[in-house]
């Protein structure tokens, strides 16, 4: 069953404090967090590097440049919501050893969580 909202309504519910807008309404107004289609990107390019049986030196090099580029857009994805900030620390504790090289990289992932913390709490 879908509610239509008339102005009328909306105006008298708005004046009056009163939260009797449609769940629809409030809903749509909520940001979404970019941070958790971040992780999704990152979590399908990293099992897709990983799980496809690689037949070609190009096709390790393309897959591997997905991956990196996925990887790089999690880590400059900074959360706009507190359940956003702990989902990125939780999917850095997750793939740790997936972060993990010799370039630092599990290193700059948690800086990453760091930088965004800080900035989120300024």
């Amino acid at each position: 069953m879908s509610q239509k909202l008339s102005r009328r309504a909306a105006i008298t519910a708005l004046a009056t404090g009163a939260a009797t807008l449609p769940a629809i309404a409030v809903a749509s107004a909520a940001p979404t967090d970019p941070i958790f289609a971040a992780i999704e990107v990152h979590r399908t390019a990293h099992t897709n590097e990983f799980s496809e049986v690689i037949t070609s030196r190009e096709q390790e090099v393309r897959l591997g440049a997905i991956s990196a580029t996925a990887y790089k857009s999690f880590r400059d994805t900074d959360p706009t919501t507190l359940k956003g900030h702990a989902e990125k620390f939780a999917y850095v504790l997750e793939r740790e050893e997936t972060f993990m090289s010799d370039d630092g990289v599990t290193y700059e992932a948690f800086a990453s969580v760091l930088r965004s913390m800080q900035k989120f709490a300024a």
